[in-house]
């Protein structure tokens, strides 16, 4: 009778955790990215006290349920060597880099600042935090399901439809009454820039949905998505998303091996281009000042030669159906992308070499002369990336005057900009605006959480990208989740970690461990 009960105990305290784990879910992927206070005047203190708040409030509500679980089925939490089993790679590297966290924030000197992030947009060790117990909770308990994919690109929608029309000037939810006119903040998510990060993470997993889902309905509604996602590319004007969405596009194709995968392919890749072009159309016919796109939207955006595109498109899809026709649809694919990835990786390391070759020969002002507006981006100074190059100067002095144990942990979570005072004996600028962040992942936790918090971060990515890519084919939403964690990674190559998009790229990983575990429990 005893063991009867206990069984109906432990089924009854899963049943809850996810039904809890569920809500928190569809709070965090489905109405925080929406989350608004006083337009954009208080929108950073608002979302970050909300997700914190949810947090707790979920953490409360699993620890009681766990407590009162504990005295009577203590056996059934199994022994030490059973438990460690089941933690994978990832897993291990999340546990480091919490760990890493907690160790760089108790040797921190601005212990309390460190902890809430009030010197680093509120994304301190106590946020962070919450993303690393996030990922065990959610890979562990959440039922991954329809409605939790349909929330996430739902809200994507809203975000993207928001954007669309602060681009035509319309300012439909009065965000910009209290202010904030300038171009820089768009839709619900404040800076252009966490829009592209919020882009980079939700946007390549609608386009892989789309080309690889079999059933047409879902297929609609993944295309309309992708369409007001590459409109809000636009409308953020930042070039991190077209490095990420480009990038993205390249690795699809590797993965796409069935012939009406890649007829899909290629309507997406038409579909990008109209819509690029087709949006910045009606804007100049309607608005007509295209000085407000910059950079990388202008040049892919504005340049009408990408039309060129379009035919080429249309020829492949036509050779596709003709040897699909023949019988030789499956030889000339594998043939195509052997010749095509060769060709990109000659192009990518010429490039590259191409790149060194200017930056040692010639001055910037010769580049940009000989290369165009381009040339901005292949002549790297410290006013590189509207002065991202200063941030990651900056970033590498910091290092190098760092003692051996900053080295190894950090100067603290959020504590960047403390990092600069101790260096240079005060506040450090750049165009005016005080410098908080380093603007690239790779340096801001390489300052705040030292070499140690670099290998556990990154590795979780690694890792976890390493062990979907061995079973993608009987998985093929973990393709979503390859993807999406290579597209973030190339933004946050320009980018920081924000209390606004973290958390949704930790949701991400947690459920590419999710789907991962639950395929090894198929398998045993």
């Amino acid at each position: 009778m005893n063991k009867k009960s206990n069984k109906n105990d432990v089924s009854i305290q899963k049943s809850l955790t996810q039904y809890i784990v569920y809500i928190y879910v569809l709070f965090l992927i489905g109405l925080y990215p929406l989350l608004f206070k006083n337009g954009y005047t208080d929108i950073l203190d608002f979302k970050s006290s909300s997700y914190l708040n949810i947090n707790i409030i979920m953490f409360l509500f699993l620890s009681f349920l766990f407590l009162t679980w504990i005295p009577s089925n203590y056996k059934s939490i199994g022994n030490l060597k059973d438990n460690m089993k089941s933690v994978s790679l990832t897993d291990w590297f999340v546990l480091g880099f919490g760990l890493v966290l907690t160790i760089s924030w108790l040797f921190s000197d601005e212990m309390a600042e460190s902890f809430w992030g009030t010197s680093g947009r509120m994304f301190g060790y106590l946020a962070i935090m919450f993303c690393v117990l996030g990922y065990f909770i959610i890979s562990r308990y959440l039922k991954f399901d329809q409605v939790i994919l349909w929330s996430f690109l739902l809200c994507g929608m809203l975000v993207y439809i928001i954007a669309i029309f602060n681009f035509f000037q319309i300012d439909i939810l009065g965000m910009y009454k209290f202010g904030w006119q300038n171009g820089s903040f768009i839709s619900t998510l404040g800076n252009v820039n966490s829009l592209a990060c919020y882009s980079s993470i939700i946007l390549p997993i609608g386009m892989t949905l789309f080309c690889v889902s079999k059933k047409k309905l879902s297929a609609w509604i993944y295309g309309i998505f992708c369409i007001l996602g590459f409109f809000g590319m636009v409308a953020s004007s930042s070039d991190s998303i077209f490095c990420s969405v480009i990038v993205s596009f390249l690795i699809l194709f590797w993965f796409l091996n069935e012939v009406w995968e890649v007829k899909k392919y290629l309507i997406l890749a038409g579909t990008f281009i109209l819509s690029l072009q087709g949006i910045t159309i009606v804007h100049h016919i309607l608005i007509n000042k295209d000085d407000l796109l910059v950079g990388l939207a202008r040049i892919f955006a504005l340049n009408r030669k990408m039309l060129i595109f379009l035919p080429v498109i249309i020829l492949l899809y036509l050779g596709i159906t003709i040897c699909e026709k023949k019988g030789i649809e499956k030889q000339v694919l594998k043939k195509t992308k052997t010749i095509f990835f060769l060709v990109v990786g000659l192009i990518a390391v010429t490039g590259f070499l191409g790149i060194v070759f200017l930056n040692l020969r010639y001055e910037k002002v010769e580049v940009v002369n000989k290369f165009g507006a381009i040339g901005n981006y292949l002549y790297f100074d410290k006013w590189w990336g509207s002065c991202r190059g200063t941030n990651w100067i900056y970033s590498i002095q910091v290092f190098r005057e760092f003692d051996l144990k900053h080295k190894f942990i950090g100067e603290g979570p959020a504590s960047f900009v403390y990092a600069l005072r101790n260096c240079f004996n005060g506040d450090v600028y750049s165009l005016d605006k005080k410098i908080i962040d380093a603007h690239n992942e790779f340096f801001q936790f390489l300052i705040t959480t030292g070499v140690f918090g670099v290998i556990s971060y990154f590795g979780i990515y690694i890792s976890s990208i390493k062990r979907s890519i061995k079973i993608y084919k009987n998985n093929q939403f973990l393709i979503a989740v390859i993807i999406c964690l290579i597209s973030y990674l190339v933004q946050g190559m320009i980018n920081n970690p924000h209390i606004y998009t973290t958390p949704l790229i930790f949701w991400v990983i947690a459920v590419g461990e999710n789907q991962l575990r639950d395929a090894s429990i198929k398998q045993q």
